[in-house]
Order: structure tokens, then C-alpha cells, then sequence
């Protein structure tokens, strides 16, 4: 690869932020987080990024109080995160993950690392998250941008991502 296009690379990834995951349960979709559907919108001069989660049956919620439990701490540390509070929010989200490991709390876990510039911690989560959903093209759009961010910059890992 040649100096110019890993410089382009980098100025493009190093511009983009990692996507949040807003949990909204009144959103179906399909348990494979192909639905994820970024959006971005100004709110006094911030970004906010909201995208669909996996989507239990509504049987699962009502005899599984464990998962009901972690759904809540997710959309309780979005919350968080949308109004800064980063550490509240990584606090939240680790606990989700304890409670029922999923790849939305996994993805959202990965992008308070991000934020905090703990970026192979971030990597290490993404990495479990793109363990449970291959074909998330979120999970592996944050995991370049955290190659091509944590030192010493891995743009080759960045390319298998975005490819």
C-alpha cells in the first residue's frame, strides 16, 4: 500500500466517530443487526447517533427478567452518553454485558472505550461483538477507525475492516 492512500485512509477514518446505539424496544428488527441504521442530527452543535438493536420476542423479555434487566441498563447508559457522561455510561453498559452478553451491549461498551481514548480496549470489545454479528457493518467501520486512532496505527487491520 502506498504512503498516499494509507494518508488518505487515515484523514478519512480519523474523521468519523463511533456510531452510539440508542435502544428503542418499540423498533423490530430482524436478530441479526443488519438493520443497524445510523443517523446524525445537530443538537446545539453536538452529533447524535442513534441505531436499531436486536429486537427479543416479546416472550423472551417477559420470562427472561435477566435480559429485561440489561436492556435497561443500555438505554440508561445511552442516555448517559448522549448527555456526556461517558464513565456513567461505560459503568452502565459494562453491566449490561455482565447480566446478558449481547453484541449491541458489546458495541456500545466498545464506543465509551473509544471516546475515552482506550482504544485497545475498544478493539478488544469490537472484536467480541464482531465475534456474535459477522456481518455488522458498524462493528467493523469503529474497528477501523480504532486501528488507524490507537498507536501505533494498524492500517492494514483498518483495511480488512473496510473491505
Amino acid at each position: 500500500m502506498s504512503f498516499r492512500a494509507v494518508n488518505q485512509l487515515t484523514r478519512r477514518i480519523s474523521s468519523t466517530i463511533p456510531r452510539r446505539v440508542a435502544i428503542n424496544p418499540r423498533l423490530a428488527y430482524g436478530p441479526t443487526f443488519s438493520a443497524y441504521r445510523p443517523f446524525q442530527a445537530s443538537l446545539s452543535g453536538q452529533s447524535r447517533w442513534a441505531s436499531s438493536v436486536d429486537s427479543p420476542s416479546l416472550a423472551t423479555v417477559v420470562s427472561d427478567p435477566a435480559h429485561a434487566e440489561a436492556t435497561a441498563l443500555l438505554e440508561s447508559g445511552t442516555k448517559l452518553l448522549e448527555e456526556g457522561d461517558i464513565q456513567g455510561a461505560l459503568a452502565k453498559y459494562q453491566r449490561s454485558v455482565e447480566i446478558n452478553r449481547t453484541a449491541s451491549g458489546l458495541f456500545n461498551l466498545g464506543v465509551t472505550h473509544y471516546h475515552l481514548k482506550q482504544f485497545d480496549k475498544a478493539i478488544e470489545v469490537w472484536n467480541l461483538a464482531n465475534e456474535m454479528d459477522p456481518a455488522s457493518a458498524d462493528v467493523h467501520t469503529n474497528l477501523a477507525s480504532a486501528y488507524i486512532m490507537a498507536p501505533p496505527s494498524r492500517p492494514q487491520l483498518a483495511l480488512q475492516h473496510l473491505q
